[in-house]
């Protein structure tokens, strides 16, 4: 009897084993990919970025519910990824299926909430659809207010972009407060080298450059580059950004932007970014999605 007690025990004990084997490599196929379409998302490579996001998304969509968090997840990924290509209908699609996903799990993933957030503002923003980006980006920066633990690296971005879209509607005294304190969070939460302060760098140095403050803005963005060049090398897109940023600015040292301010400002400025912030680094200055 007591034998048999312990081959049931045993028994137990290895197909409990083998569940668990199995619930990992139900989550680490998508997983993977996953975080490989992040790695190359995080390093300007955004077409393989896709492929990879696909890949993982066609693999929780096949294991998991639609409104799953798997599920929400990648599809988050893979739009932050499609507005990075300019593809703005179908990254507005997912974004916006992800976001709902996490609306009904608010408690759940409420990090998860800002960052879906943030991610539709911003591309609400680049479609024009001001108003909607705004009552989202302001909501991303309630979040990571509130968040418990704090979460500096979010707020740091989540700062960033409203100030951006502030400058976009040209209200410049908020769009410079608001930056400067991304700014300020940054530094003293995730360093000054850290990427993300240095997006948080660019979008000033442009509310300086609508302004006609060319040289504070030169100054700003030789920094945010150093910083991403440090970070990522010298390819990646988000230097090529800003260095077209950058040349905006040694134009406007000229008599073409010097003392010019709002539209006049921004007419003669021919570069316009609104997706300054770099892409998310896991483990450098945030957690992994």
């Amino acid at each position: 009897m007591q034998n048999r007690k312990q081959i049931v025990v045993t028994v137990l004990v290895v197909l409990c084993g083998l569940f668990v084997l199995w619930a990992k490599s139900r989550r680490g196929d998508w997983g993977k990919e996953l975080a490989e379409a992040e790695r190359l998302r995080d390093a300007g490579r955004y077409i393989e970025a896709a492929a990879r996001a696909e890949k993982a998304l066609d693999i929780a969509e096949k294991r998991f519910r639609d409104d799953s968090l798997p599920v929400a997840r990648c599809r988050l990924a893979l739009g932050e990824i499609r507005h990075c290509l300019g593809q703005y209908d179908e990254a507005r699609a997912l974004l916006e299926s992800a976001l709902a996903t996490f609306e009904q799990r608010p408690k759940q993933r409420r990090q998860m909430l800002g960052v879906a957030a943030g991610d539709l503002g911003r591309l609400y923003a680049d479609m024009g659809r001001h108003d909607e980006a705004q009552t989202l980006l302001e909501r991303a920066v309630t979040i990571a207010e509130e968040s418990a633990p704090p979460d500096p690296a979010t707020l740091t971005t989540a700062l960033a972009d409203v100030g951006n879209l502030y400058r976009i509607q040209e209200r410049y005294d908020k769009a410079e407060s608001t930056l400067e304190r991304a700014i300020e969070t940054g530094k003293v939460s995730l360093g000054r080298n850290n990427p993300r302060t240095a997006a948080a760098m660019n979008n000033l140095a442009l509310v300086y450059s609508d302004r006609g403050d060319c040289s504070k803005a030169e100054a700003l963005l030789k920094d945010a580059i150093a910083i991403y060049e440090a970070a990522w090398g010298p390819d990646h897109p988000e230097i090529a950004t800003s260095l077209e940023n950058l040349a905006v600015a040694y134009i406007g040292s000229e008599p073409l932007c010097r003392g010019r301010r709002g539209p006049d400002a921004r007419a003669a400025n021919p570069v316009e970014h609104l997706r300054t912030r770099p892409p998310h680094a896991p483990g450098a200055d945030g957690p992994p999605r």
